[in-house]
């Protein structure tokens, strides 16, 4: 978090991710909406919800207190107390110095993929200290282990959200939300995800991504307004601060 901050005010931030006369492709709105749709995903929608509900619980019904920082300073009955507790954990799983990491590996990506013409992979990062010899074994193992990594990531969040989609679908329209409607639920999106994909970032992903903010949004200022909304506002100030 701390190089980042460094990197935003120093002379540093000032380097175009791209030669000096380019610009960027596509407007704030739009690379926000791609970085939360592409970056998080399903995960927020399902953990934006899930945790703080489970930090809040008091219940031990795992064998352990599920919030043993809001147990700890005496917080231990379900109100308003644990409730900002609960938040407060939720945001050291989702706060600045999670994006800060993915804030660094964005960067040397961009960095060395546009300003300095190497391949758009993780071995490129590398660079500064081996060279050439990115392109040898230690730069396949790097990239081995980075698409290792996404893909445990994307099955990872995939999963969960069609388990909450099946879900859903059956307390809506009651469909069994068993292994047949989770698998054609699994294939319906990869079929949406590759045809977005070929697309091409400023066409199918780009859309999608900002109909996803769009609705996401929506979603939120129906509960923001729809429920208490000035305790809402406070617990999230209280929390955040």
């Amino acid at each position: 978090f701390l190089v980042c901050v460094y990197v935003m005010f120093s002379k540093v931030g000032q380097i175009r991710l791209g030669q000096d006369d380019d610009r960027p492709e596509f407007s704030n709105f739009a690379w926000f909406s791609m970085l939360f749709s592409a970056g998080i995903g399903i995960g927020i929608l399902f953990f934006g919800v899930a945790e703080p509900i489970f930090y809040l619980d008091n219940s031990g019904a795992f064998g352990y207190p599920n919030n043993p920082h809001a147990d700890m300073a005496g917080a231990t009955a379900i109100g308003h107390e644990r409730a900002v507790d609960a938040l407060r954990v939720t945001f050291f799983h989702w706060g600045f110095h999670g994006w800060a990491v993915y804030v660094i590996v964005g960067m040397s990506l961009a960095y060395f993929a546009y300003r300095k013409k190497l391949p758009l992979a993780l071995r490129s990062a590398l660079y500064p200290f081996i060279g050439d010899r990115i392109y040898g074994p230690i730069g396949h193992a790097v990239d081995l282990f980075g698409v290792l990594g996404c893909v445990f990531g994307v099955a990872t969040s995939l999963g969960l959200g069609v388990s909450q989609m099946s879900v859903g679908l059956e307390r809506l329209i009651g469909v069994d939300p068993g292994t047949q409607t989770q698998l054609i639920l699994i294939a319906l999106i990869t079929v949406v995800s590759i045809v977005s994909a070929l697309s091409g970032v400023g066409r199918g992903i780009k859309i999608i991504s900002e109909w996803n903010i769009v609705v996401s949004i929506l979603v939120v200022a129906f509960f923001l307004f729809g429920g208490p909304t000035a305790w809402l506002i406070g617990i999230f100030a209280e929390s955040l601060g």
